[in-house]
């Protein structure tokens, strides 16, 4: 959290077009103790210098979210500022700048496709602008950025362009601009969160030999040819095959040895439903040299997890930041479709919440159970920060599952949770989890809800 000189609590403003001089900038008469300090007005990383004087304070303003105060501004300031009149912003003075905001940013891979999102309702409770934006619509020279703002007033999304973000939250894929983003942008003073989806083999590398984490991780290898995987085969007898880098249960294939150079296939790369298929000893090793050719995979051992009704479950426990430190907003249990071994939703599996998945446990059991699940997944992402420091994780979706005698174990780590499971059976969970990444971004940039 960054602090930067004096700093007083948040108020609630609006900002009002009045005709001044160019750098005149009229506050209301609670800045009147500060005003000797004042030289700047600062709204997302832009910055200008001005003249501040007092106004009288009209009776029908509080400086509450409902009442707020009014800062009057002249128009060319207003425009160099890429200010939005008539938004409730929130107002903090830090050293000698008057600081209006906050100014969020998510970056998506389709800014046009937001409408939608529950994330909108942020700005009824900590005010400022909240834009999406596309990778490309960064204009780092000039400070700004073009995407979608939500305007809670009128309940519309509005194209606009706006100062750059003191806070971007990335929710897409950054490619060949991330580079320039984090020395550009972190050099402007920026914040990026959750810079770098890193895959299953890195995390395992970074943390899979700390102590207290260890024994959770399902060991993962890379595949280097058909024989490493037949000879995992010939141990374990069961393997699950995964693209290094997916999502979402995508490439996903499930193999087990039936019998003497018998094996059974569950192919899930462009399916819902497995494809099955029963095949030889030649067979596999033609379909395993086919698929080494593709993709970097890796294999990992395949482990019964518990059951609902027959099928398989794991959980997705969301972690997110309050305050810099890692708290537990959801678990979102996932049940394979009935016949299937694949529990991600967009799969075909159903959500369902903790208490449900686990309905066969006494009411003892769950809560010990659900206890070390939370404690292995505070220790995991405190690990995980200590490990990429240069990443600033806003919230990351840990995927667990249970072996029978409740033994812990991780599957992966996803640095763009979905969680839409949520609104199927918890919808004030769902908001919360949209909510807090954007509330977070807020108290980075110094405001209070």
């Amino acid at each position: 959290m960054r602090q930067r000189g004096r700093q007083m609590f948040s108020i609630w403003i609006k900002i009002r077009n009045v005709e001044c001089e160019k750098s005149d900038v009229q506050l209301p008469r609670k800045f009147d103790h500060l005003l000797s300090h004042l030289a700047y007005v600062q709204h997302g990383l832009l910055t200008q210098p001005c003249k501040f004087k007092i106004r009288d304070v009209e009776e029908e303003e509080k400086g509450t979210r409902e009442s707020p105060l009014m800062i009057e501004m002249p128009r060319s300031m207003i425009k160099s500022l890429y200010i939005i009149e008539d938004l409730p912003f929130q107002a903090i003075v830090i050293g000698s700048t008057l600081k209006i905001g906050p100014v969020t940013g998510v970056i998506v891979d389709k800014s046009d496709r937001v409408s939608g999102t529950a994330r909108k309702e942020i700005t009824h409770v900590i005010g400022g602008i909240l834009v999406f934006l596309n990778r490309k619509s960064i204009n780092l020279v000039n400070k700004t950025v073009a995407g979608k703002v939500y305007d809670h007033k009128n309940r519309v999304w509005i194209g606009r362009t706006v100062p750059l973000p003191e806070v971007i939250y990335v929710r897409g894929t950054l490619k060949k601009y991330r580079h320039l983003l984090l020395d550009e942008y972190r050099r402007m003073g920026g914040i990026l969160f959750n810079t770098r989806r890193h895959d299953k083999y890195e995390i395992e590398h970074h943390l899979g030999g700390i102590i207290e984490l260890k024994d959770a991780f399902i060991t993962s290898t890379l595949i280097e040819n058909a024989d490493s995987v037949i000879h995992f085969l010939k141990d374990k007898k069961k393997v699950v095959l995964k693209p290094s880098k997916s999502k979402r249960g995508k490439g996903v294939i499930f193999i087990e040895e039936k019998d003497t150079d018998i094996y059974q296939i569950y192919d899930y790369r462009k399916t819902r439903k497995a494809r099955q298929q029963v095949v030889s000893h030649q067979e596999l090793q033609t379909y395993l040299n086919q698929l080494a050719t593709r993709k970097r995979y890796i294999m990992q051992e395949w482990i019964s997890f518990l059951q609902y009704r027959g099928a398989p479950f794991d959980m997705r426990v969301h972690m997110q930041k309050d305050e810099g430190s890692w708290i537990c907003n959801g678990i979102e249990c996932r049940v394979a479709r009935a016949g299937e071994k694949i529990t991600n939703v967009s799969k075909g599996g159903k959500a369902i919440s903790f208490s449900q998945a686990m309905g066969n446990c006494s009411e003892e059991t769950r809560d010990m159970v659900k206890e070390r699940i939370l404690h292995f997944c505070d220790m995991f992402c405190t690990h995980l920060d200590q490990a990429l420091p240069d990443d600033h994780f806003a919230d990351v979706g840990m995927d667990i599952g249970l072996e029978k005698d409740y033994t812990i174990r991780f599957i992966e780590v996803n640095f763009s949770p979905a969680f839409k499971g949520f609104r199927r059976f918890n919808r004030l969970m769902y908001k919360k989890i949209s909510w807090q990444p954007l509330l977070y971004a807020a108290q980075c940039q110094g405001y209070i809800k």
